[in-house]
This record gives structure tokens, sequence and C-alpha cells, in this order.
């Protein structure tokens, strides 16, 4: 599995880690099963307010994630 975190901005925190997540399969992600894992890892202000499924992530020619084009879809309702 591929992922990149990004930050939205929110008035309350400053800014809310995102994370843009590539599945290993057709099967897709269970967002239960990655919050939990990143709970297990993370402080808890470093856990994911979202994950969200992207096809591949965006990178440059030395492998350094492209963050500028990462974008949520039109569809993912914010907080």
């Amino acid at each position: 599995m591929a992922d990149a975190a990004s930050r939205r901005p929110r008035d309350a925190f400053g800014e809310l880690p995102i994370a843009f997540i590539v599945a290993a399969d057709d099967s897709g992600i269970d967002e239960d099963d990655l919050r939990s894992r990143c709970a297990a890892a993370l402080s808890y202000f470093k856990v994911p307010a979202e994950f969200i499924a992207v096809s591949e992530i965006p990178r440059t020619g030395s492998g350094k994630i492209q963050r500028h084009r990462l974008h949520r879809p039109q569809s993912v309702v914010a907080d």
C-alpha cells in the first residue's frame, strides 16, 4: 500500500491530517482498520481525519510526493 498525508485547513485546530491511500488490490480500503492502526502508532492529533482512496500518488521524477496535485473528491463532505 502506498499512501501520502496532506492537510486541510480548519479554523479551530489550524490543519488536520488527511490520508490519501492507494489500495494494494481491488478490495478497496478498510477505513476502520486504518484508523485503528494509525491510532495505535501515532499521537491522537496525527491520526488522519479522513482516508481517501486514490488510484495513484502523484510523484516527481525523484520520487517526492506532489501534494499540490492531491485533491479531495467533491462528494466528500467536510466537517
